[in-house]
């Protein structure tokens, strides 16, 4: 991420990592492989999405983008990324992978759906695979408890 927040893209992170990533930008001596935030005396832009209270939206004229955070067992950093225009839900793959058999995260990511109703028709893991909404609520039914 830090070439793009040189060129003054800005950051969207979980507010729990925010010293993290405040960090990670702040640092401008790379030792290992000099990039173009090393070069750079720009300030990062990084906005933290709460940790409870709903989306923060990313305004488009097109498709605006919301960013929710998801409380998993896996993190406590864990972000969601939807475009209610298309119904697309981006997901960590350590929360779900489609095509996967679900395991807890799943449950607790159809529960995060449902608390900030999500009109979600696809789900697009960070780990490859495309699932419909309608076959991750099945494959949730027929999944064996945890």
């Amino acid at each position: 991420m830090r070439p793009f927040v040189a060129l003054g893209a800005q950051a969207v992170v979980h507010v729990n990592a925010l010293p993290f990533f405040r960090d990670v930008f702040g640092s401008r001596d790379s030792r290992l492989f000099r990039d173009r935030l090393d070069a750079s005396n720009a300030d990062a832009r990084i906005l933290g999405v709460p940790a409870t209270g709903g989306a923060v939206t990313l305004a488009d004229p097109v498709r605006p983008v919301q960013v929710l955070s998801e409380t998993t067992q896996h993190a406590n950093s864990t972000i969601l990324v939807f475009v209610p225009s298309e119904g697309v839900l981006f997901v960590n793959g350590d929360t779900y992978t489609p095509g996967a058999p679900p395991g807890p995260g799943a449950r607790t990511l159809n529960q995060t759906i449902q608390a900030n109703g999500l009109n979600v028709q696809w789900i697009v893991g960070g780990h490859g695979g495309v699932i419909s909404y309608a076959a991750f609520q099945t494959a949730l039914a027929t999944a064996p408890a945890w």
